[in-house]
């Protein structure tokens, strides 16, 4: 009976045990409210006494400083226990400052609490002997705000961001010092938090989290006075909040007493915080919202790139078994850095009222080896499964199209099928039991499990029906076929025909493995109505499979036996009724033991199967990876001829090569020829040789495809550039169209780069341009042509802004590039005359171009100094894009007033002159290919004149007999009579002299009158001379060459006074004097200067050294006379250049 009390007096206690601990726990989480209250007013109240304090301290005076120990000992002392400042050594470091006088040393006390290491709760020790600091000397105060903001900044900087995390206690203090008014410079601790929500998470990915984490505590601490944000006191549970009744609620009552006191004193305490101005405000608001919103972005950005990794990681694992230590740590990197990305700007985020972006939930959450992951095709393109797995459309459907046996057997018989259908437990237990006796492995169970239900099928009729649809199983050799057998296996489809039907597909006639495609696609599609055929079909070859697999019977009907099994699995996973999975654990089997009868049937299943795993796009990366490690072990291991031939015959069935062989275009035999030469055999040392066959081709079949030619050489070496100009002129002397041509095609391949810039030909526009200055070094083109180019190169594409903008954008210094290769090659040839003037124009126009463009990157800019340094080293540089419009538009003001007075006509003479000098062959510089040459017969002509050399002429042999003869006799008749020689004065040649020093020789019908000087001796040793008419036929050597050498020398004295007239009045115009003499005067000077020159000036020597001799002497009297020397001294160079 008092058991009985006791127990009912326990179950009553129990409740009220249970309401006195909930009662306890609201009065702990009331009182634990209250004192967070109470230390936040006790925060605010020292804050606001030191705020007092420090806005208007009582400094001492000089006298007072002097009283305080002032020694660079306790100095010292002093400033390094401020660089550790504790809470338990702020009543020492106190007493010390106010027995120390630092007044010499407050910079170094500065840098010791900027540069110390402050933990957050000694902050308030560290805030109270700051305060002491500024209140005994004025600059400390200021001088600490900028200090720390400098080394805040530079920890933001740093390598290593766990720096920045020691910095935590640094930036609350300078944010109290602002608040204690310490300092009044919001600037400060502006400038930091700037600088920390302004970090690129992209460039520093690890040192955001930092930033967000000391921005998140700010705004945490002093969100109020900062930011304007209402402070949150401490929410209360609901029992806490709820009335309390009862003797037993009294504590509770009492302690929300003491809870609501200590919240009125928080509110009056509050309204005499110090907070920012609405203008002060705003800008810490803006940065810390940036923080948070750029925070946001990069937190999506990386959750993405984390479910990449994630799909990737699992994709591999799928494929390979085993993710990478490489992946994996790369992937536990990306998670680490999202996480604390998300910690950090959830902290902020709470601070600021603002939430987190919804992030999409990702299908594999860890590394793992989940089915869910998902597969994709990569390294392939769309066009090489456009058929999907087969070859073709015939091969499509026999394994897709599938008969829809729902629609063409009646709903009743599929009804009544279904309600008798065969659970895949018996069939399991019934292959199982049947596995166990011999190699014949599922076929003897099924037999069994057929024989059993062999009596249930009722009458003989059904029977003997249903033996003649099985039989006629091995005659389905078409699509049509099996889907006609299909339809009726569906009228006897009871529970005992399906057991036979499916031994009977396990049966396949002995070597007839052209059957099995069959016999798959008839299994296919009775598994759409009977799913449990398909199962215990599947189930059946697998465990026939492992049978075979660990017998490992040599045999060669073993092996038969084994091929066939391999490949009916390969036919039904293609028709998708055994798992992709079960083909990859059956083909690495067989890699794990690569040897004999594996081998054989690894090929026999990728042979089969592989294309359409490979074509898959689930499978395609494992079976890739697959048959590469077959190859691998094929390689490796020391297997037969037969057996290495039928893995590369799989392996080649499996995976077709990805694209056509690189077929050789075919060109006709003379244009191989012609490449031949011109890429392969143009050197320094063959040109001549290459130039000697081009010339034997059949010139008017060939010439535009050796342009074509020529012009795609520059795509090679920048050596080749110098060679092909150097052909091309020596080509252009023999056939003149080449170089029309040629030059023709290069100005339209320019101006197609201009119209279409496209970056990947900026190496060949730069090869085009070296070229043409290259042509214009060999005289193909003249100078008018250059500065055509260059100045289309600096105003196409300018009519319109819309135009440049895509045709030359601001940010592009291609063309600068250019003109600088342009004038590289042929500039240096600019030195004199009109094309200096010409060049001089186009450098103001260069430098407008390249002031209107941004700055110039350091390489451009390094290759248009050397390009000035070049061609003008003393031209001053315009520093401003203002400069170079002035100079330009009174470049222009100035060509508009002279050509209103008539134009430059000194400007056409010189282009003329470039032009006939390119056109008679000469060049600015010797070419490769024109050097003295043997003298070969061409296609068609059966001689062919040697080439002359441009260059000194070789030494001549002189003939001392004649000189020595012809001295004699002219010493011996110096005193003849003048009528001596009358007939060399008008003309007549002799022996002696060349005909040329004055008129032709007479002329009379078909031959030319000579005369010739003979010498008899006479009687008393005397001797006697006489001059004899000879006739000379007109025809003969002798006279032809005579007339030659007269319209030579004639050709060349018209060609030096036209140079000389031209030359005079180019200086005359550049100088810009009045000319001396009238143009009709001035030739008929030149001409009896010349005619002068020839009668007085014929040095002595051999008839080779002789000729010329009279045009030297004339101009040799021209240069003599004083107007116009200037322009004579130009005509005698340009003659010693000629």
């Amino acid at each position: 009976m008092s058991t009985c009390q006791s127990d009912l007096a326990g179950q009553a206690q129990q409740p009220q045990s249970a309401e006195q601990a909930d009662s306890r726990s609201n009065i702990t989480q009331v009182q634990s409210a209250a004192a967070q209250i109470r230390s936040e007013r006790l925060a605010l109240e020292v804050r606001r006494a030191l705020r007092c304090q420090n806005q208007k301290p009582v400094r001492p005076d000089a006298a007072e400083l002097k009283q305080p120990d002032s020694s660079v000992k306790r100095n010292t002392a002093l400033v390094k226990k401020l660089r550790l400042i504790t809470e338990d050594a702020r009543a020492a470091l106190l007493e010390d400052i106010y027995r120390v006088n630092q007044s010499k040393y407050v910079s170094e006390a500065v840098v010791a609490v900027a540069e110390g290491s402050l933990k957050i709760k000694d902050v308030p020790a560290a805030l109270e002997v700051c305060s002491a600091l500024h209140q005994r000397y004025a600059e400390f105060g200021s001088g600490l705000a900028a200090e720390l903001a400098r080394t805040l900044c530079a920890a933001i900087k740093d390598d290593e961001p766990s720096s920045l995390l020691k910095r935590r206690g640094s930036l609350k203090l300078l944010a109290e010092l602002l608040l204690c008014g310490v300092h009044d410079d919001t600037a400060a601790l502006l400038t930091v938090v700037r600088a920390m929500a302004t970090v690129d998470f992209r460039r520093d990915p690890e040192r955001v989290p930092a930033c967000l984490g000391l921005l998140a505590s700010l705004a945490k601490g002093a969100g109020e006075e900062l930011l304007g944000f209402p402070a949150k006191l401490p929410a209360l549970p609901f029992e806490a909040e709820a009335e309390a009744d009862g003797e037993a609620n009294a504590a509770l009552r009492q302690a929300r007493a003491e809870l609501a006191a200590e919240q009125a004193a928080y509110q009056a305490e509050a309204a005499h915080r110090f907070r920012l101005t609405p203008e002060q405000l705003q800008p810490f608001l803006r940065a810390m919202t940036r923080a948070f919103e750029q925070g946001c972005t990069a937190l999506e950005a990386e959750h993405g790139e984390l479910l990449a990794s994630e799909r990737r990681a699992a994709h591999t694992l799928n494929n390979r078994g085993e993710v990478p230590e490489g992946m994996a740590a790369t992937y536990e990197r990306q998670r680490a850095l999202f996480e604390g990305l998300q910690r950090s700007l959830a902290q902020l985020g709470a601070s600021l009222e603002r939430s987190l972006p919804d992030l999409p939930e990702s299908r594999v959450s860890r590394i793992t080896s989940d089915e869910g992951g998902i597969m994709v095709l990569t390294g392939r393109d769309l066009s090489e499964t456009a058929m999907g797995p087969f070859e073709d459309e015939e091969t499509r459907a026999f394994y897709k199209s599938l008969p829809d046996l729902q629609v063409l057997v009646p709903g009743e018989l599929l009804d009544d099928a279904a309600a008798d259908t065969v659970s895949a437990s018996a069939i399991e237990s019934s292959t199982a039991a049947s596995a166990a006796t011999d190699g014949e492995a599922a076929g003897t169970a099924v037999a069994a499990a057929g024989g059993a239900a062999g009596g249930e099928g009722g009458g003989r009729e059904a029977r003997r029906e249903a033996d003649t649809l099985l039989a006629r199983l091995p005659t389905c050799l078409s699509r049509e076929a099996c889907d006609q057998l299909a339809q009726e296996l569906c009228l006897q489809a009871t529970k005992g025909f399906r057991k036979r039907l499916v031994k009977t597909l396990c049966s396949v006639p002995w070597g007839q493995l052209q059957m099995l495609p069959y016999y798959a696609r008839i299994a296919a599609s009775l598994n759409q109505v009977f799913p449990d055929i398909g199962f215990a079909l599947v189930k059946a070859q697998e465990e026939e499979f492992e049978f075979l697999q660990n017998k490992k019977d040599p045999t060669q009907r073993s092996l038969e036996t084994r091929l066939g099994n391999i490949r009916y699995l390969a036919e039904l996973a293609k028709f998708r009724l055994v798992p992709f999975g079960t083909l990859f654990t059956a083909l690495k089997m067989l890699l794990d033991d690569f040897s004999a009868h594996n081998v054989d049937i690894a090929a026999a299943l990728v042979e089969t199967a592989g294309r359409f795993l490979y074509c898959s796009p689930e499978t395609h990366t494992r079976m890739a990876n697959m048959v590469e490690v077959m190859m691998k072990l094929k390689n490796a291991r020391n297997i037969d001829a037969r057996q290495s031939m039928l893995v590369d015959s799989a392996y080649f069935q499996c995976k077709p090569t990805a694209r056509r062989a690189l077929q050789r275009k075919q060109r006709p035999p003379v244009h191989e020829y012609i490449r031949h030469l011109v890429y392969d055999c143009m050197d320094e040392e063959d040109l001549k040789k290459v130039m000697r066959k081009l010339r034997r081709l059949p010139w008017a079949a060939y010439e535009a495809y050796l342009v074509h030619c020529l012009l795609g050489a520059v795509k090679g070496r920048v050596s080749h550039v110098p060679l092909v100009a150097s052909l091309a002129a020596g080509l252009s002397r023999y056939h003149p169209s080449l170089g029309i041509a040629f030059v023709d095609a290069l100005l339209e391949e320019v101006r197609v780069g201009l119209e279409a810039a496209e970056a990947g030909e900026y190496q060949r526009r730069v090869s085009h341009m070296r070229l043409l200055g290259e042509m214009y070094n060999y005289r193909l083109v003249d100078s008018k042509v250059v500065f055509d180019t260059l100045h289309l190169l600096l105003s196409f594409g300018h009519d319109t802004p819309e135009e440049a903008e895509m045709v030359d954008p601001a940010g592009n210094f291609f063309r600068v590039r250019l003109v600088c290769a342009l004038l590289e090659t042929c500039g240096q040839y600019f030195g004199k005359g009109s094309a200096a003037r010409r060049l001089d124009r186009f450098l103001l126009y260069f430098q407008r171009y390249v002031l209107a463009k941004p700055m110039l990157p350091l390489d451009v800019e390094f290759d248009v100094q050397d390009l000035l340094e070049h061609l003008r080293p003393a031209l001053q540089r315009f520093e401003t894009f203002a400069e170079a419009v002035d100079a330009v538009a009174a470049l222009e003001a100035e060509d508009a007033a002279v050509e209103a007075q008539g134009g430059w006509q000194g400007e056409d003479a010189d282009s003329d002159s470039d032009v006939s000098s390119a056109g008679d062959g000469q060049r600015r510089r010797i070419s490769e290919a024109e050097v003295e040459m043997e003298v070969e017969p061409a296609w068609g002509e059966e001689a062919e004149q040697a080439v002359r050399m441009l260059g000194p002429a070789k030494e001549v042999e002189v003939d001392d007999d004649f000189e020595r003869e012809f001295s004699q006799l002219m010493l011996e008749h110096q005193g003849r009579p003048a009528n001596a020689f009358q007939g060399l004065t008008q003309g007549e040649a002799s022996p002696s002299g060349p005909p040329s020093a004055g008129a032709p020789p007479q002329e009379s019908g078909g031959s030319m009158t000579f005369k010739v000087l003979t010498r008899r001796s006479g009687g008393g040793g005397g001797r006697e001379e006489r001059a004899r008419a000879v006739q000379v036929p007109a025809s003969s050597a002798i006279v032809q060459g005579m007339q030659s050498e007269a319209a030579a020398e004639a050709a060349e004295r018209a060609e030096i006074k036209r140079l000389v007239l031209e030359a005079d009045k180019r200086e005359q115009l550049a100088a810009g004097l009045p000319q001396v003499l009238p143009l009709a005067t001035f030739q008929r000077q030149v001409d009896q200067d010349v005619l002068a020159g020839g009668a007085r000036g014929r040095p002595s020597g051999s008839r080779k050294q002789r000729q010329g001799s009279g045009i030297d002497a004339g101009l040799t009297g021209l240069t003599s006379r004083p107007p116009g020397s200037e322009a004579r001294r130009s005509a005698s160079k340009r003659r010693g250049h000629l």
